[in-house]
């Protein structure tokens, strides 16, 4: 993982950099194209999500089949 985003997922945090280093090898770097589900009704959360650009968008289909947004996730300025 690209060392500007380990840097931007850990802002803030009080660790130290042993400590840092040791979650950074643990990070797995995703790409995912625009329209893609990552996570399926009734599917398990297995993973956190860090969003270093773009957006995701949490919805779920409603009984009249429309999709309404629960929630977005965009990068960290």
């Amino acid at each position: 993982m690209g060392e500007n985003v380990a840097c931007k997922i850990f802002k803030g945090l009080p660790l130290s950099s042993p400590k840092k280093d040791r979650i950074r090898t643990a990070l797995t770097k995703v790409e995912v194209k625009k329209s893609t589900l990552i996570l399926e009704t009734g599917g398990l959360i297995l993973y956190q999500y860090f969003v270093p650009s773009g957006c995701l968008r949490s919805f779920f289909v409603d009984p009249h089949r429309k999709e309404p947004t629960v929630q977005f996730a965009v990068r960290d300025l």
